[in-house]
């Protein structure tokens, strides 16, 4: 994956929006708590084997971490 095509398309959709790409770690972490609700209901008949929630938050909050907004 080109992180740097992401990272740029996503800034550019942020702009387009009218919102700060330097939000989104924030935001993100705000909505924690309705990804996890909606985890097991939402994602179990589309995905066989659906991994825990705790262990992908861990995964994603790493990754955003190593991004630079």
């Amino acid at each position: 994956m080109d992180i740097d095509f992401y990272r740029n398309e996503f800034k550019t959709k942020c702009e387009s929006k009218d919102l700060q790409a330097a939000d989104f770690p924030k935001k993100f972490t705000e909505r924690l708590p309705q990804y996890k609700g909606r985890w097991q209901s939402s994602l179990k008949e589309q995905i066989k084997d659906l991994p825990n929630f705790e262990q992908i938050e861990r995964e994603v909050q790493r990754h955003i971490k190593k991004l630079k907004f």
